[in-house]
């Protein structure tokens, strides 16, 4: 897990990124549509053409996935273009309780689905899917989440 955490100047240490099973989907659909694409020639060269710059820019958007937390909370950052780049996440004093949800599939590819949950809405939780290592991630912040409310630090 050290080797995937990173620190930034601001104090955010990322805990999370997406896995590799996050691009088998769009791999294959997009990929698929350029292929028939390209394969019926005339207007299915645009559909084909259309259908890689898709592919390229789902790539950059699953690799723009991360989760990361610093001293206010946990948060997650997505986007690559600068008008639909975000963040949203819930505060320590929030948090009611960090989740994966473990199969078959996630346990072979270490690949796991986590929801952190707003202790008074459900509207305002994070719930990402495929991320690696995302069991660590989901137990290290559950324990520093009880870390806080032991000491107090939670108000």
């Amino acid at each position: 897990m050290e080797a995937e955490v990173a620190r930034e100047s601001s104090g955010q240490e990322v805990i999370c990124v997406s896995s590799w099973t996050a691009y088998i989907w769009p791999t294959l659909i997009w990929g698929f549509t350029a292929v028939m694409g390209f394969g019926l020639g005339g207007f299915g060269n645009v559909i084909g053409l259309f259908a890689i710059v898709r592919l390229t820019y789902m790539i950059f958007y699953i690799r723009s996935i991360k989760l990361f937390r610093d001293d206010r909370g946990v948060w997650c950052a997505q986007g690559i273009l600068p008008w639909a780049k975000g963040v949203a996440g819930v505060k320590w004093r929030d948090i009611d309780q960090a989740h994966y949800y473990p199969n078959f599939f996630s346990y072979i590819f270490r690949s796991y689905t986590i929801r952190i949950g707003h202790r008074y809405t459900k509207s305002s939780e994070v719930v990402l899917r495929h991320m690696r290592g995302g069991n660590m991630a989901v137990q290290g912040i559950n324990r520093e989440h009880e870390g806080m409310a032991a000491a107090g630090v939670l108000n």
